[in-house]
């Protein structure tokens, strides 16, 4: 009876230990996912100033339907969830924000999202 008890306690631990493991994967491919979603979030944001001042005449301190000119605020550029950067595309008819994350995905890759402003609507892309 004493074998059986041990081998119940083994088998008991390596159960234990397997669901540890599994909840361990689960809470990190969730933390990575809400990550990715908080810089979609803020790169929205962000593509929504850059789509107003677009949409603003440059009388009143907009683009005049042009992206050229525009700029994050340096306040904007890097915040709890990550490093944003953008770029006005050569005919200043689109931006790409991209953002990138402190969270590691996988061997030294952070979570990264681009995000294309256009003068009415957005694309977004998930790089990592």
């Amino acid at each position: 009876m004493g074998q059986q008890q041990l081998l119940l306690i083994a088998l008991g631990v390596i159960i234990i230990g397997v669901a540890v493991m599994v909840g361990i994967q689960i809470f990190n491919a969730n933390s990575i996912e809400q990550k990715r979603e908080l810089l979609i979030s803020e790169c929205m944001n962000l593509a929504t100033l850059a789509q107003k001042y677009y949409n603003t005449p440059a009388e009143l301190g907009g683009g005049g339907r042009n992206f050229s000119k525009w700029e994050i605020n340096h306040l904007l550029t890097k915040s709890a969830n990550g490093d944003f950067e953008f770029a006005v595309e050569p005919a200043a008819d689109q931006v790409v924000i991209n953002a990138k994350g402190n969270v590691d995905v996988a061997s030294g890759k952070l979570v990264e999202v681009n995000v294309t402003v256009y003068s009415d609507s957005l694309q977004i892309n998930i790089v990592h």
